[in-house]
């Protein structure tokens, strides 16, 4: 040991402490300083005093010269520790302080610092305090982090859709789909069901209501037209929820309900199997002179003949006849054809009353047409 402070202990308390080892023209030497960092609370500005309380230097390869300098300078150590001590200072001024990031004085009291690998992030502080605990310098900070507007999730769509069958006579059911935007919705380990619910609008009746987890294939129904009375509606009204079920921490959550309304246009009511109209017909004039367009036009009321009203074999007239009319004319349903004689005798009385097409497929032909159940045959 070379030198060291003569201060009273080495157990100091609130201190820094520097080590610093090398080598100087050849020779090792070994420093330690401690200080402590007092804050003067000066106006307007604080700033930091440091106070050498120990030091020492050992370089084994000057301890001869040590006991010669003793002898000849008893003031050697004073001197040196003054030296020291203004060594220190300056270190602390010119080395430490320009380079710190916090402190008072020449220290920055607030700061801000990018978040790594968060873009855009960034993480701001301020200084409230510092002190020194033994071997430990503690900091007090406050520090808030800002970055950019957090960013929802799109919130996925849900849209019902008609897939398949929409021609009036297509034997096909017809087909309603739900679109879900997010297809990971589709997964069954989310636990999601969709409830299907279809009702026929002639009679309000629902005839379709099925439960099931929510997949890509329970996201399609069919709906059946044909059997039993059902070819006798036209509209369907569709209706998909898309919920949780109630378990013991929440109730059911619905996410999504949608509804459609499908089916097939006609021009007749198929729930009556027979239909006529009353029309009115344009004629030209024979009589006179030139082209038979250029004569005058007369008129008269008619009334169609009974057509069937069975998709599947009434003729095609009953489809453009109707239509056709700029304002429909006003169509006259019948349930039975006893009026108009029996079945026994139809051959009798057919002509001019009963369309051939729709009856028989043809004016020549004597074979009655089996209409679609549960339309009746005869009544």
């Amino acid at each position: 040991m070379l030198s060291e402070s003569s201060l009273p202990t080495l157990l100091w308390f609130d201190c820094l402490t520097l080590n610093l080892s090398g080598r100087y023209i050849g020779q090792s030497f070994t420093f330690s300083a401690s200080y402590t960092p007092v804050l003067l609370e000066a106006i307007p500005t604080p700033s930091w005093q440091f106070d050498l309380v120990a030091w020492s230097l050992s370089a084994p390869a000057l301890a001869p010269i040590k006991a010669v300098a003793n002898t000849l300078f008893p003031f050697a150590p004073l001197i040196a520790t003054s030296a020291i001590n203004a060594g220190v200072d300056s270190l602390v001024q010119n080395a430490i302080s320009p380079y710190s990031s916090f402190g008072f004085g020449n220290f920055a009291t607030t700061g801000a610092q990018p978040l790594p690998g968060g873009s855009g992030w960034s993480v701001s502080y301020g200084l409230l305090g510092l002190s020194v605990d033994g071997p430990e310098l503690e900091l007090y900070l406050y520090a808030t982090v800002s970055g950019p507007a957090p960013s929802s999730p799109p919130v996925p769509d849900f849209r019902l859709f008609l897939s398949s069958g929409v021609g009036l006579t297509d034997p096909s059911p017809i087909g309603v789909s739900l679109n879900v935007s997010d297809t990971s919705l589709l997964d069954p380990l989310l636990g999601l069901r969709i409830n299907w619910r279809a009702v026929r609008l002639d009679t309000g009746e629902e005839v379709l209501n099925q439960d099931t987890p929510l997949t890509a294939a329970s996201a399609t129904i069919d709906i059946d037209r044909w059997s039993g009375d059902l070819k006798f509606n036209n509209t369907w009204s569709v209706t998909s929820e898309v919920y949780r079920p109630a378990d013991a921490l929440i109730p059911r959550y619905t996410y999504d309900t949608e509804t459609i309304q499908v089916g097939v246009d006609d021009v007749v009511d198929r729930h009556h199997p027979f239909v006529q109209w009353n029309y009115e017909a344009w004629f030209h004039v024979r009589a006179g002179h030139g082209p038979l367009k250029q004569h005058p036009f007369w008129n008269r009321n008619r009334t169609s003949r009974i057509h069937r009203t069975d998709i599947l074999i009434r003729c095609l007239m009953v489809n453009r006849a109707i239509p056709e009319h700029d304002v429909p004319p006003p169509l006259e349903y019948l349930d039975t054809l006893e009026a108009f004689g029996s079945f026994d005798d139809v051959e009798s009385w057919r002509h001019g009353v009963l369309c051939d097409y729709c009856f028989f497929g043809g004016p020549t032909r004597t074979v009655w047409k089996i209409p679609t159940p549960p339309t009746p045959e005869w009544e």
